[in-house]
């Protein structure tokens, strides 16, 4: 069997519903080449264990940009800054291809001082293509674009990564595909809050994650657009919400959030 079909039964289980080409942005014709990466992807230090009882908190990332694409001899996710003259080629908008969203959003959260404390529980990415992507709280995310667009090109095609000299196989992963929806992967009694800006109910965020959680919530989620334009799905929340009137970032959004959390849970 040739590792284009593997990757496609693969992607099917991962993918409910979703056509699998459409999914990661591969063509009739393309052809599967793996992305070599270096040896960096590092885990962070794990503490959760004192944390396992207390209450914690997921975040879902949602249609984010993170497309495939076969440029010269390699597969890589699609990113303006080394791939213009590709997309002038393709007419493809440099607006709504923005995988450097994501990768802020991610980078927000992974070194506040909320994750540092194990109180974040995991966090999921949706991206426009439908491909649902589960990363571990314990994950180092590359400081540079080029090197997270990589990391990422590797997670879509191999379904998973490691950390830097384990094996898939020995346990842990650091990125995963799952199967969709993400409601499957979230605790069945947490508080699911999502945000934009143009939501009815407008509130002072401090106040209202203060007010967040009681004795029956395991967990409070909260979704965040990492797209350029367009709304989050909100069908499966329990409350949307704006934080701001003006458009804010995913990226600023997240660093609010994670303060508000760090004062609620006392976090110094």
């Amino acid at each position: 069997m040739s590792p284009r079909k593997r990757l496609s039964s693969k992607l099917i289980d991962a993918i409910a519903g979703a056509d699998i080409k459409e999914a990661v942005g591969l063509t009739e014709n393309t052809k599967e080449t793996k992305t070599e990466l270096p040896d960096w992807i590092p885990a962070a230090p794990n503490n959760s264990n004192a944390n396992n009882m207390k209450q914690k908190v997921i975040f879902v990332l949602d249609k984010a940009s993170l497309t495939l694409v076969h440029v010269g001899n390699i597969i890589r996710v699609l990113n303006p800054d080394h791939h213009a003259d590709f997309m002038r080629k393709k007419k493809l908008d440099p607006y709504v291809h923005r995988p450097d969203i994501v990768h802020d959003a991610l980078h927000q959260i992974m070194t506040s001082r909320l994750c540092m404390s194990g109180r974040l529980e995991a966090v999921y990415i949706k991206t426009d293509c439908g491909v649902l992507i589960e990363v571990s709280p314990r994950t180092a995310i590359p400081a540079s674009l080029d090197k997270f667009c990589d990391l990422m090109s590797k997670v879509l095609q191999d379904l998973r990564v490691a950390p830097s000299g384990k094996s898939v196989r020995g346990g842990m992963t650091l990125f995963r595909l799952v199967k969709n929806p993400v409601t499957r992967h979230l605790p069945v009694n947490s508080f699911k809050v999502g945000l934009s800006c143009s939501a009815s109910k407008a509130v002072e965020l401090r106040d209202y994650v203060s007010d967040l959680g009681g004795a029956d919530v395991e967990n409070l989620v909260f979704v965040v657009g990492a797209m350029a334009r367009g709304a989050i799905d909100s069908e499966y929340l329990d409350d949307l919400v704006s934080v701001s009137g003006d458009h804010l970032s995913a990226a600023s959004c997240l660093s609010r959030i994670c303060i508000a959390l760090e004062r609620k849970w006392n976090i110094l």
